[in-house]
């Protein structure tokens, strides 16, 4: 390449104005953080005049000293290289992802992926035999050996591509899925990977779609209907085509390991593990969970890389950090030294590297540290390395592919003048594969093939310490369905040595038809926890009609580590004996780690028996001398969540009746333990399901009863009243006055309000406040509201829309311009002219009716006048603060809901600008409005931010989240447009629009660290 050429790619990253997330085709779309898909890019200042050979290149690597790195194959053998998978002859295929970055610009032009067949021939380590296997494909992002062809995802569609005449190249290419989401060309399904269970599953790249069967060979094809997969990854049989969503929400990246953990990734987190899966979620009707997946390597601003190149980014709050993390993988070959074993391994193609965590086990899933500190697994200085998959090979050594380009980023979101630079595609003639090895030689011999109609080589590779050797070998089992075989896998399951090949029999059995009840009886009696595991995985199907298997979990229940009793108790569950669930949760409870992921799976398998269980805990932690730890107490607000939302007559009675007493009898640490479950239990009792209000709890007491819990309530009043929120007693009280009787709750609430300064506490007691009937502290609230915060404006706000005829005040102060409309956000204003009250819908619609232009062109056009204008940077931050901080979060103001605003370093004023303006140009998916109606005719509004069969929930404006059971849920609509309204002129003038982007643009210097002119130009 011309030095020429060279200085103009120079001068492109260097006026960059507004570039995406160093995102690097799908593997960095950055679509989970819109933060980072508008604002932050990483790509590199060249450090040479052109691409270095193959040769030089691998000299630029820096490695971990055990370990060399070694070139298997370069151009022209392969080009741009984006995955690659080993077959049982030896052969690798890979994907060349030639269409990067944006594929074909006309329907007329040819799409330019292909994926390739590479052999080894001389078997001297480099495939220097290549063959075109396929090719005109668009957007290939994943391959899968699957019966002497391909399972291959591209363009939308899973395809299966095979050659019947020999010719080398494929003539049979069957579409068997479409509708995968194509909006997007970065953000695609990916990684076909055949599981432990003998399903594929695929990453859907974030972006979801409407998923069909489309394959006449499966029965059911006709009945095929459309499969959401917003939020969620795919999984289907290979031979019967049912097909199905499964838990998490991967971008470019998925691996699974030997227990059949499914491992993500995004571009801000590296390595997530799925642990929760819909159908055990949707057992429990009333369970919500936050999430369904743990970041096992730290994400986001917790994240640290090394590179060693001059990774430039446009994020300074993002450099060191992963911000195109991809291809994650985890390493379970026996090529390496055996610290390496189990480690995750993660590309990060921005920053020339590949990163490498170290697992350790953390209750049911894992935490991680890095593998070196502050060096990385393998990094180089050569700036066109740009790494996006790691692989397993059939020798058990770790595989990388080099895309090896200049430039990686999302054309979709740099500047119009950007998004044809010339240097978009300098390196879409090369790409590399390299090999990681221990440099001491080792006694490894692994063949690099399996033949399939061999079973002694089968049954040999089938517990072989190699993962790839396992899998490979379950999958030829799997696809030729030999008879005869069960009788030789009876064996291994007894003899194997490796836990993990007993394992992998296990689920070879069962995708054979032939896994027995002495199968699992056996497996029961494994000395090691990850085989008794997976009999009780595998045991979900018999365990309600076999009682030995009952009998099994119960008699190894004392016996499991975290991660087996987390299973456990997902899989009671499955039994239909009510006895056999108590007695099984109750010891994971007393012998488990009851963090998160545990709570949820004995919450799933309790349904009927909340409470129970609770009742029981309860009192034994309340006569204990011990104080109950976190994860317990968060166990007891759980299960009294659900015990109230269930409201059945039993139970409530029976709780209700046990947390009066034990609020009475308890010390002071117990007490909170009772408040907070009383909170709960109260909250799932009012807010959940049907509406009752609280006075109907006395059909469920007693007289005595009743007149306790009168008792209780005007001690809690009394105890805010006198502590003031200012104790940790007082603390947990304030939240159950929404409950107290309003006559002695109001005047203790308001003189609250008169006496604290802490804001957080004021905006806690308005939230209490609203939920009481009246207009009392209405006057007094009226009159603080001009010199209120931001903050408390809108918590002001919120009260006066609690009640009608509050709300009819409110409609009083707009009408007199005391207040002004545009200051109720745009859930609020939908809500009120869609109230079910007649009068005040007529009302809203009146008051409210929008005075936003349609044009928003125009818009802009008035308001670049502020580019022009003296600024302020420091005024700006009150305008901040007062319009964009119930969303955004600049340095210790506002909050994240929306994406990041704060990444200025080479964002121009002009786009600040439009982006305020007009913020429905370009929207991440993720970021777009989603409207929910409820049962009982509520409307919601937000950004959802976990769905699972049986809950949502909605991030709204102030970091507020709403969970949402799915049986409440009338309707959920996507609105198409960003959760950031439109019409922000209203609440701005120009000149505050000139402070508010001086501040945008130098908010990081106002702490007079960096000096600058407060006033600098905008531009």
């Amino acid at each position: 390449m011309h030095s020429h050429a060279r200085l103009l790619i120079r001068y492109h990253l260097l006026s960059v104005l507004f570039v995406s997330s160093a995102v690097l085709i799908l593997f960095s779309g950055r679509a989970d953080s819109e933060e980072t898909t508008k604002t932050d890019t990483e790509t590199s200042s060249p450090l040479v005049d052109s691409p270095l050979t193959p040769e030089e290149s691998l000299s630029s690597f820096e490695l971990h000293p055990d370990l060399q790195l070694e070139l298997v194959a370069s151009e022209p053998e392969v080009i741009d290289p984006v995955a690659i998978r080993f077959d049982e002859l030896g052969n690798m295929w890979v994907v060349e992802m030639i269409d990067y970055p944006l594929g074909p610009k006309s329907a007329d032009e040819v799409p330019m992926s292909r994926i390739r067949k590479l052999r080894d021939e001389d078997q001297d380590g480099y495939y220097e035999t290549s063959t075109v296997f396929a090719d005109k494909l668009l957007f290939v992002t994943g391959v899968l050996p699957w019966k002497e062809g391909l399972i291959a995802t591209l363009s939308g569609e899973v395809v299966y591509l095979k050659d019947t005449d020999q010719d080398g190249k494929a003539d049979v290419k069957e579409t068997w899925f479409v509708g995968f989401a194509e909006e997007n060309t970065q953000l695609r399904a990916n990684h076909p990977t055949f599981g432990l269970d003998n399903k594929v599953y695929i990453s859907n790249g974030l972006r979801g779609g409407e998923v069909r069967n489309v394959n006449p060979a499966w029965a059911d094809q006709a009945k095929s209907v459309p499969l959401s997969l917003r939020g969620k990854d795919f999984r289907f049989d290979p031979e019967t085509g049912e097909y199905e969503t499964v838990a998490g929400n991967g971008q470019f990246g998925l691996t699974i390991d030997s227990n059949g953990s499914r491992y993500i990734c995004s571009n801000r987190n590296p390595c997530m593990q799925v642990l929760l899966e819909d159908h055990y979620l949707a057992r429990n009707p009333q369970l919500i969970v936050p999430t369904t997946v743990n970041d096992v390597s730290p994400a986001g601003g917790e994240s640290r890389v090394y590179a060693i190149t001059r990774a430039w980014t446009t994020s300074n709050l993002h450099a060191g950090q992963f911000t195109a993390a991809c291809g994650v993988h985890r390493y379970e070959g026996t090529r390496l030294p055996a610290e390496f074993y189990g480690n995750s391994f993660t590309c990060e193609p921005t920053g020339n590297l590949v990163h490498r965590d170290v697992f350790t086990p953390s209750g049911a899933t894992f935490s991680s540290h890095y593998g070196r500190e502050q060096t990385e697994f393998l990094a180089s200085r050569d700036e066109w390395f740009r790494p996006v998959n790691v692989q397993t090979g059939p020798d058990g050594a770790l595989y990388i592919c080099d895309m090896y380009r200049a430039v990686i980023e999302h054309p979709h979101w740099v500047p119009d003048e950007l998004k044809n630079r010339p240097d978009e595609r300098y390196g879409d003639d090369l790409g590399r594969i390299y090999r990681v090895v221990p440099k001491k030689k080792t006694d490894s011999d692994l063949t690099r093939t399996i033949d399939r109609t061999n079973q002694s080589a089968l049954l040999s590779a089938i517990v072989s310490p190699n993962s790839w050797q396992r899998s490979t070998a379950a999958r030829l089992i799997f696809e030729e369905q030999p008879a005869g075989l069960e009788h030789e896998l009876r064996r291994s399951l007894k003899e194997a040595v490796s836990p993990e090949g007993r394992v992998q029999v296990l689920h070879t059995l069962a995708g054979l038809n032939q896994l027995a009840k002495e199968d699992l009886l056996t497996a029961f009696q494994d000395k090691h926890p990850r085989v008794r595991e997976h009999a009780a995985l595998l045991s979900e199907t018999f365990l309600a009609k076999v009682p030995e298997l009952q009998q099994a979990m119960l008699d190894t229940a004392s016996e499991g580590d975290s991660r087996t009793l987390f299973q456990y108790a997902l899989s009671s569950g499955a039994g239909e004996d009510s006895t056999f669930r108590q007695q099984l949760l109750t010891q994971v409870v007393s012998n488990g780690v009851l963090d998160q992921w545990t709570r949820a799976a004995i919450i799933s398998s309790a349904t009927n028996l909340e409470g129970e269980m609770l009742g029981g805990l309860l009192q034994k932690i309340t006569n204990s001398e011990q104080a109950p730890s976190a994860m317990q107490q968060n166990f007891f607000a759980e299960l009294a969540l659900i015990v109230g939302a269930n409201k059945d007559p039993h139970e409530v009675s029976q709780v209700l009746k046990l947390l009066i007493d034990l609020f009475q009898q308890s010390r002071s640490s117990s007490k909170l333990v009772v408040m907070e479950s009383l909170k709960s239990f109260l909250t799932g009792y009012q807010t959940r399901g049907e509406r009752k209000a609280i006075s109907t709890l006395s059909e469920y007491l007693s007289e005595e009863s009743q007149t306790e819990l009168d008792q209780m309530w005007v001690q809690l009043v009394e105890l805010v009243g006198s502590e003031q929120g200012e104790t940790a007693l007082s603390q947990a009280a304030l939240p159950l006055l929404i409950y107290t009787p309003s006559a002695e709750t109001v005047p203790v609430l308001t003189s609250l309000l008169d006496t604290t300064n802490n804001q957080a506490l004021q905006q806690q007691t308005l939230e209490i406040l609203g939920a009481h009937p009246g207009t009392e502290p209405v006057e007094f609230l009226l009159d603080e509201y001009e010199l209120a915060s931001p903050r408390i404006r809108r918590a002001i706000l919120a009260y006066l829309l609690r009640d009608q005829e509050r709300i009819q005040t409110l409609f009083d102060e707009i009408e007199g311009k005391k207040i002004r409309a545009a200051e109720l956000d745009q859930n609020q204003q939908k809500a009120l002219m869609n109230h079910a009250n007649a009068e005040i819908k007529s009302r809203a619609q009146e008051l409210l009716k929008s005075n936003i232009s349609a044009d928003r062109t125009k818009v802009i056009e008035r308001y670049q006048a502020s580019l022009a204008k003296d600024a302020d940077a420091k005024r700006g931050k009150v305008v901040f603060a007062k319009v964009c901080s119930s969303c955004h979060k600049v340095g210790d103001i506002g909050v994240d809901v929306a994406p990041d605003i704060s990444d200025s370093r080479v964002r121009k004023p002009i786009q600040y600008l439009t982006d305020i303006l007009d913020p429905n140009r370009a929207v991440d998916n993720n970021y777009f409005s989603y409207t929910v109606l409820t049962t009982e005719g509520q409307i919601h509004t937000g950004i959802i931010t976990s769905e699972t069969s049986t809950s949502i929930i909605l991030k709204q404006p102030e970091a507020k989240e709403v969970s949402l059971l799915r049986e409440d849920i009338e309707l959920i609509k996507a609105d198409g447009v960003s959760l950031m309204p439109t019409g922000l002129e209203q609440n701005i003038t120009v000149d505050q629009m000139a402070d508010l982007i001086s501040f945008l643009k130098n908010w990081r210097y106002l702490d007079g660290q960096i000096p600058i002119e407060a006033n600098q130009p905008l531009n």
